[in-house]
């Protein structure tokens, strides 16, 4: 079952073009924000209103 609270929103920067990643904190798993299904995503993104977490960045450096 999907739990929302369970994922780090982070930005990253891939081949110059921003991408929106979730990491697990459980298994450390990433992934693309585009291969969560839509209720998923609309899941995380009530998490983020709802906890005012901020948005972490990664410039590759």
């Amino acid at each position: 079952m999907f739990n929302p609270q369970e994922w780090t929103k982070l930005l990253m920067t891939f081949q110059g073009k921003s991408k929106i990643v979730y990491i697990n904190e459980h298994t450390g798993l990433c992934k693309l924000r585009a291969t969560f299904t839509k209720e998923q995503q609309m899941a995380l993104d009530l998490k983020r209103v709802n906890t005012g977490g901020p948005l972490l960045q990664n410039r590759g450096e």
